[in-house]
């Protein structure tokens, strides 16, 4: 993607997202420039480093003694889904810009999924009595036997 529609697309998100999802918006962009660098300068081992662990801490350290007071705030008022949107991005943000070392790959990528799997709820019936909830037009269409070819 072209630097200047990332570029649009950060400004139009800042001026238009809600102040609680700004420290995801600025982890975001730490992510996207990171993973550019990555993709263009696949061999420049210390810029990488700089660019995919250091700046990201950084910055997650920065915004988050930003939005300090608001998190004292949020859990002060009792509103523990505003201090999650500002603390969580700036504490975990720095885990998604670089490579997943080879020792920490299944720990990264397994055991997150078991994790979701094991919370998400679940039917007897799976995937079509969610799709009967929120589609059932599409549904009906699709469990309709296919026309009979003439001929």
């Amino acid at each position: 993607m072209p630097d200047w529609v990332v570029a649009v697309a950060v400004a139009l998100a800042g001026f238009t997202w809600q102040l609680r999802l700004l420290p995801a918006l600025l982890m975001l962009v730490a992510v996207i420039l990171a993973l550019t660098a990555v993709q263009r300068y696949p061999g420049e081992r210390r810029m990488l480093v700089v660019v995919t662990l250091v700046v990201p801490v950084g910055l997650g350290l920065l915004v988050l003694v930003w939005v300090a007071p608001g998190i004292r705030l949020a859990l002060a008022a009792g509103d523990y889904a505003t201090a999650t949107l500002l603390a969580v991005p700036s504490l975990l943000g720095w885990l998604l810009t670089g490579p997943v070392p080879a020792r920490a790959a299944r720990l990264a990528t397994h055991w997150p999924a078991v994790a979701a799997m094991t919370l998400a709820p679940s039917s007897s019936s799976g995937w079509s009595s969610c799709a009967r909830r929120c589609c059932p037009t599409a549904l009906s269409r699709s469990a309709r036997p296919a026309p009979a070819p003439s001929g």
